[in-house]
């Protein structure tokens, strides 16, 4: 970058920069004619500018599509935007759905009709529901975002993209038909059935249970601190989900099964709390409760919906919404909001004190009929 005074009293600026692209090469811009130094130094600062986004344009556009996702994953390792979990199912995703057509393709070429086709081919080969189409435009659009925090893309192609997924279907027991299930249990696996009922009596997460141990159980002041959870896709033991340490608290039912595992595994400190078998490790958890339920002739839940019946369970004996959110650990109320209004536990017991007068001048009176 120079400022040059010529002999006829004019200036000449002339700015030059090596191209990020190619290292043998130079980018550069000259002005002359101009009427004095003030005028020089604004003109070589423009030209300054002009070079080096013509310079970090050439660069971008040689980021391809695997140059973006291979450096995206490698941050994503290193910094706190996504748990690990989350980073190998991505990974895993986009190797298998986009590299072999994207890999070589620049990433400032692929536009919003590109994701669309290629996401539509897939679901109509494997036959995917709008929640598979959803979870692989996602993905996509996380290397898009953090395209655009390098300044390799000044748009998400993704984000005009909207794939409707349908809520999955909560089945939510009532008490007695969870206490029927887990008498059958009880006299079927004795390792499931402690799982089952500490499941329902917590509300934890499946891997949250899983990394429980004796540490983490203070009897004293009836808490169970849940600190981390077991992953079955990386096989390793994680923050929670939300990265939120909290406490469950300890009921006389739960207390006394702790107990009974207590003696039986031996209680040492690093131990965990709840016994591992294959199936869980094996991320089969709802597969033996189905299995399980369908013996019991008990209408089949998944694992998670136990959470759902502790939300409900919790909410019946007058613990307030916002407490059961902290306790379950949900990052709003909406969820336990869904759960409460499928169940019903919101509304029980809303209408007894709405009384009227009948016909005959007395309050309604409840009857046993037979039979009911």
């Amino acid at each position: 970058m120079a400022i040059t005074k010529l002999k006829d009293g004019l200036y000449e600026v002339r700015v030059t920069v090596r191209s990020k692209k190619d290292p043998d090469k130079f980018i550069s811009r000259r002005r002359s004619g101009i009427t004095g130094p003030k005028k020089a130094k604004q003109i070589e600062d423009e030209l300054r500018a002009e070079v080096l986004k013509i310079a970090d344009t050439e660069a971008t556009q040689t980021i391809t599509w695997d140059d973006a996702l291979q450096q995206f994953l490698s941050d994503s390792q290193t910094r706190d935007n996504y748990s690990p979990n989350t980073v190998y199912r991505y990974e895993k995703s986009l190797s298998a759905y986009t590299v072999d057509e994207w890999k070589t393709k620049s990433l400032r070429a692929l536009q919003t009709a590109d994701v669309v086709n290629l996401i539509d081919r897939y679901a109509t080969d494997y036959n995917w529901s709008a929640g598979n189409k959803q979870y692989l435009k996602k993905a996509i659009s996380a290397v898009f975002r953090y395209g655009r925090t390098k300044g390799w893309v000044e748009l998400n192609p993704c984000d005009q993209i909207i794939y409707k997924r349908k809520k999955p279907d909560l089945n939510i027991w009532t008490l007695s038909q969870f206490e029927e299930f887990l008498k059958y249990v009880h006299s079927k696996d004795l390792d499931w059935y402690y799982i089952f009922t500490v499941a329902g009596l917590s509300g934890c997460r499946s891997g949250e249970l899983y990394a429980l141990r004796w540490e983490n159980c203070d009897f004293k002041n009836r808490l169970m601190k849940i600190v981390e959870s077991y992953s079955t896709k990386t096989k390793q033991f994680l923050p929670t989900k939300n990265k939120l340490i909290r406490n469950v608290p300890i009921n006389d039912d739960l207390l006394s099964i702790l107990q009974e595992l207590k003696i039986r595994t031996g209680g040492k400190a690093k131990d965990f709390i709840l016994p591992h078998p294959a199936t869980w490790t094996h991320s089969q958890q709802s597969n033996v409760l189905t299995a399980y339920a369908q013996e019991a002739d008990l209408e089949p839940i998944r694992f998670h919906d136990l959470r759902a019946l502790a939300a409900c369970q919790m909410h019946l004996s007058g613990t307030s919404m916002h407490l059961i959110r902290e306790i379950l650990g949900w990052a709003d109320l909406k969820v336990v909001d869904r759960y409460m209004r499928i169940s019903g536990s919101e509304v029980m017991g809303a209408t007894k004190n709405y009384r009227i007068k009948l016909p005959g001048g007395k309050p309604g009176k409840v009857i046993k009929i037979k039979g009911s």
